[in-house]
């Protein structure tokens, strides 16, 4: 009988302990809001900032704080939309303070890093690709995006580097 009684008293245990930890492993702030999230990867060139994807993030050297690629520029170079709230991927090295948003003449926001508005280039087919790194279009020049959100350039002195796509 008190074998019952324990067993009983352990399933009582269980089932109020079990809300509890439901009621633990949910966020403390819940929210419906989507969110962006930027990220860093490694290609030849480095450690650079990505998208969710992997995709490698890119910027215009023709900006000054919001975009100045529309119409055909826009074909080529997608601005990455802001999607609700910006955050950095945790572990990333990046800087929260750094992520913001400006507006486009369509009235979404595009997600900028250290003041840059950051593209996609379409040429870029997978996580790792950085075929627009250094191309010149649209009266600017594109690079890809460093952990300190500038430009990573080229090394000056010329040569390149081998296996980097033209332009690099």
């Amino acid at each position: 009988m008190h074998l019952r009684r324990l067993g009983s008293c352990a399933a009582a245990a269980v089932v109020a302990v079990a809300p509890a930890a439901a009621i633990a492993s949910v966020p403390r702030k819940a929210t419906n809001q989507p969110t962006t999230v930027i990220g860093t990867g490694h290609v030849k060139r480095g450690t650079v900032l990505v998208n969710s994807r992997g995709r490698t993030l890119y910027l215009f050297t023709h900006d000054r704080s919001s975009s100045t690629c529309y119409r055909n520029c826009v074909k080529a170079w997608l601005p990455l939309i802001a999607n609700g709230s910006v955050v950095a991927k945790t572990g990333a090295g990046l800087k929260q303070k750094l992520l913001g948003k400006t507006k486009r003449t369509d009235g979404k926001f595009q997600v900028t890093y250290n003041h840059h508005p950051l593209y996609l280039f379409s040429g870029d087919k997978r996580a790792g690709d950085m075929k627009g790194q250094g191309l010149k279009q649209f009266g600017g020049s594109w690079y890809v995006v460093g952990k300190n959100g500038n430009a990573l350039k080229p090394p000056s002195g010329g040569g390149g580097c081998p296996g980097c796509p033209p332009g690099y």
